[in-house]
């Protein structure tokens, strides 16, 4: 007896095939005359393992199972990625096709025919047929189906619920007008869809229109069009109002408001609204001699306009219950703007978009010269703003002091035609050749109103009345040296010097000026020693010591701020070797010196431009640190004049300068840095019965700022949690030892922090109760990220940890050395690696490990207090500076900065970074 399919349903992801015959059946599906035995208890599983394809069902005999549905056929969904469609033959048999859905044929599973389509005042209202897919376990009424209005192409759906479906599947949708007015102007698909566990399925409607090719509705703000696309199936056309405006005029007043004016225009007698999809603004307007006057009021927009980057806006027309958009129909002249002194725009109505637009406005400039004249700073340069005319809104060279922010504006009254130093691409030339400009400013006039300091120079857009935005002002071509004068003239008793800044920006500093006088008649070296000008704490302060007590040959002088705390640390004898900064005996002997030794740049501690002082002056540069880790700007090229000699600790430091910083070998001495002839000295002395501690001194994060709170940011938290884990503590409290804490001196306003975790083991060191040099001498372990202190345990053969969390970002500009290389101790990513690295170096007596000793020696070559004695040997020995192969790379360096700049805003760009890009590979 042949078996006939009854019904077919799914229930909890169980297929159930039911069939005329009761009792034990097996079936089977056939493909390719191959039978594939179907479990009764598993046949759902078995559904979805079946490759897509279509298969004849048969019975445990072998035999057709006839089709007794009562639909022609039925879709069961069986998951998101699976289906099955159940149909019938001429001959009556079973078939079953296997489905596979993609994110594509999902949408077109089932078939839809629109019944009717009729459109009333309020409303649409849409009838339609669907064969939705099987679903025995879910009402009708329950389940979740929809009408969508779509792009082509496009993810985003405006979706609709339908609003009555009956179990043979017709439908009825009620479209407000209301709720189709934000549809913007496109073409839409119209599609129909369940939403089955989150799956949208769907098919796509068809509709024959009778009599006509398409339906229409209008409500106040666009039209809709319904109609048949070529394959019959129903699409909607969305069409905006809109009005071309050939005659128009956008212009600043001599308020600064800035206008739309529409010539001989009859609007009105509505309203106008600058629109787009986040932000809406209702503009005044008025009448004015035919013409209507609309007032873009940008203050009103600027917080929108400086936290999105959506800045283009529609201007629409309400009238009589209709919204109109207004439709430019020509380019009009780009409007620079200042908005909130944050970001200069230009304000563009027309263009490609028909839109009015705010564009953030690149601001290009060049200084061509800085010249003083008798009484007078004269400075000419260049000014460009892309697409647009920067004329149209006040520009003035903008002078501040640095440390007291007092500031004078010049305004520029003309620019003239002049050669520019790149000629950007998408613009109105015509609108860049004004961009050459020349000022002059008394001198007289600056040092009243600015005083003395270091002046920085802006270039300022705007005036009073409106908001100021404002650009450095400096060179495109240039290269930068720490020690180079531009020009300098004597005012009065004022000396003026123009120089440039690391980033090329123009800088003017004035300093006071002395009678010269002659010291009195010796014949021994003058040498001037400095570290920072408020600081006296380690390797300079050691060297000028040094001599002072020891070279008796040689007369040292240690310059220094006049209130800095530092002076504390000198003797009474060694206060007669001290000189304030700028002060008449400063200048006096920096231009009898013989030489200027210093921990940074000389220019830090003497008064005058190096081509002011003795010629034959020797520059030595002592170092802060070891140098291997962070780049710093020591490189040759930085420098006009270079310095003499660079003193190093190791021979692979000494190789590393020749490579990276490029100094001759005869120009680097291999001697040590001059603090370790004191941490020798005093790593010897009894430390018997003193209290242990392990010292924590992490170094600082250049981009820590007040866009986060300190509390949150990574640095705190990775610290607060190392020195308070229970672990470590619990340790420490069993070992007797305690955990100090030294901030670095950038987190002071921050240490509040930590003071409030202090407990009997945990002790925050604040910054100047102890030096830093006696909390190394003293600490058992030294704990640090990337710190130059962790050089002076090695020395002393203490063990360092380094906390390495965050390595990749502060290398992110690059490294010196081998990470191996420089970080000699363990390295440790991991707070837990901390705490057993600690709890073993503890049960190892702080011993250092063999391998470290070894590995030492690549930063730190002499184990002794001769560093100093080194040093005075080898000032001797160097001579000045005469690298004639150093200034002919700095040449070519200065070419080479200056063609990337010129190219940077030209068609050239494209050539150059292709042929950059070709070389590299």
């Amino acid at each position: 007896m042949r078996k006939i399919i009854k019904s077919v349903s799914v229930v909890d992801n169980l297929l159930i095939i039911d069939l005329s015959e009761l009792g034990h059946t097996v079936l089977f599906l056939k493909k390719n005359n191959k039978f594939t035995l179907i479990p009764t208890n598993n046949v759902y599983n078995k559904m979805i393992e079946l490759e897509s394809g279509t298969y004849q069902l048969f019975s445990d005999e072998k035999k057709a199972v006839q089709y007794g549905l009562k639909d022609l056929w039925s879709r069961f969904i069986l998951n998101s990625n699976n289906g099955i469609k159940i149909t019938k033959d001429k001959l009556g048999n079973t078939w079953i096709k296997k489905e596979v859905y993609t994110s594509i044929n999902r949408n077109y599973i089932f078939k839809t025919n629109i019944k009717n389509i009729e459109i009333l005042k309020d409303k649409i209202i849409i009838e339609g047929i669907s064969n939705f897919p099987v679903n025995n376990s879910i009402r009708i009424d329950q389940r979740s189906f929809s009408i969508s209005f779509s792009k082509k192409g496009a993810t985003y759906k405006k979706m609709f619920s339908l609003d009555k479906v009956t179990p043979k599947g017709k439908w009825r949708v009620e479209l407000p007008l209301t709720n189709l007015k934000d549809i913007n102007p496109n073409r839409y698909e119209i599609n129909i869809f369940e939403d089955i566990d989150g799956d949208l399925f769907g098919s796509s409607p068809y509709y024959k229109f009778d009599g006509s090719k398409e339906l229409t509705i209008s409500n106040e703000a666009s039209e809709m069009k319904f109609r048949g696309n070529d394959k019959g199936r129903l699409i909607c056309d969305v069409i905006k109002y809109k009005e071309t405006i050939e005659n128009f005029e956008i212009k600043r007043l001599n308020n600064n408001d800035i206008i739309i004016t529409l010539k001989e225009s009859d609007f009105d007698k509505g309203t106008f609204v600058l629109k787009n999809k986040f932000f809406s603004l209702e503009l005044p307007f008025k009448k004015n001699n035919g013409n209507v006057d609309i007032q873009l009021q940008h203050n009103k927009i600027k917080a929108y306009l400086l936290e999105n980057n959506n800045n283009k806006f529609n201007l629409i027309y309400s009238v009589d219950g209709k919204n109109i958009e207004m439709k430019f129909g020509k380019v009009q002249q780009n409007i620079p703007e200042v908005i909130d002194n944050k970001m200069l725009f230009y304000i563009s109505v027309g263009a490609k978009t028909n839109q009015i637009r705010y564009k953030k406005i690149k601001v290009l400039r060049n200084i061509k010269k800085v010249k003083f004249k008798t009484n007078k700073l004269i400075v000419q340069g260049n000014i460009i703003g892309l697409n647009t005319d920067i004329r149209q809104i006040p520009v003035s060279l903008s002078i501040v002091n640095r440390n007291t922010n007092k500031s004078v504006d010049n305004p520029i009254s003309e620019f003239k035609k002049g050669f520019f130093f790149a000629i950007p691409h998408k613009t109105n030339l015509a609108e860049q050749i004004y961009n050459s400009f020349e000022i002059s400013i008394s001198l007289e006039y600056l040092i009243k109103n600015l005083k003395e300091g270091i002046w920085d120079f802006y270039i300022k857009f705007g005036n009073k009345k409106t908001d100021k935005y404002r650009k450095k002002m400096g060179f495109a071509f240039y290269d930068y040296k720490k020690d180079l004068v531009l020009d300098e003239i004597q005012y009065n008793n004022n000396i003026l010097k123009a120089s440039i800044t690391p980033k090329g920006n123009l800088k003017i500093k004035t300093e006071k000026v002395y009678e010269k006088k002659e010291l009195s008649v010796n014949k021994k070296q003058i040498w001037l020693v400095g570290e920072r000008p408020d600081t006296a704490q380690e390797n300079g302060l050691i060297f000028f010591r040094y001599i002072l007590n020891n070279k008796k040959q040689i007369t040292p002088y240690y310059i220094i701020n006049e209130d800095s705390e530092d002076i504390a640390n000198f003797s009474y004898k060694e206060l007669k070797n001290v000189i304030f900064m700028d002060t008449e005996r400063h200048y006096n002997v920096a231009l009898q010196a013989d030489a200027f030794i210093g921990t940074h740049d000389i220019e830090y501690f003497v008064p005058y431009s190096i081509d002011k002082i003795n010629t034959e002056a020797k520059k030595i540069f002592l170092q802060h640190g070891v140098m291997g880790r962070k780049r710093a700007e020591y490189h040759k090229y930085y420098y006009k004049h270079p310095f003499d000699m660079v003193v190093v600790s190791s021979d692979e430091e000494k190789k590393m300068f020749e490579k990276e910083f490029k100094y001759h070998p005869h120009e680097i001495t291999v001697a040590g840095l001059p603090r370790f002839d004191s941490l020798f000295k005093k790593m010897n002395n009894n430390t018997v019965g003193k209290e242990k501690y392990i010292l924590v001194m992490p170094t600082w994060r250049e981009w820590i700022n007040f866009s986060q709170p300190f509390s949150q940011s990574e640095y705190f938290k990775k610290f607060r949690d190392l020195i308070t884990n229970k672990r470590l503590q619990g340790i420490l409290r069993d070992k007797k030892i305690k955990l100090l804490f030294y901030p670095h001196y950038r987190m002071q306003p921050y240490l509040h922090h930590f003071l409030q975790l202090e407990n009997d083991v945990l002790k925050i060191v604040e910054l100047g109760k102890i030096t830093v040099q006696n909390l190394l001498v003293d600490a058992e372990l030294l704990i640090t990220d990337y710190s130059s202190v962790s050089f002076d345990m090695n020395f002393m053969g203490k063990p360092v940890i380094f906390y390495h969390f965050d390595e990749k970002r502060f290398f992110e500009s690059g490294i010196l050395r081998p990470i191996k290389e420089t970080f000699i101790g363990d390295i440790c990513q991991e707070e837990d690696l901390i705490v057993n690295s600690i709890e073993s170096y503890i049960d190892n007596d702080f011993k250092e490990k063999k391998e470290i000793k070894e590995s030492k020696k690549q930063v730190i070559k002499y184990n002794d207090n001769q560093n100093s004695e080194r040093i005075y040997q080898a000032i001797f020995d160097a001579k000045r500076h005469q690298n004639i192969e150093w200034k002919y790379e700095s040449g070519k360096r200065k070419i080479r900065t200056s063609l990337s700049y010129f190219v940077k805003y030209t068609p050239i760009f494209y050539i150059y970074n292709f042929l950059k890009n070709i070389k590299k590979e």
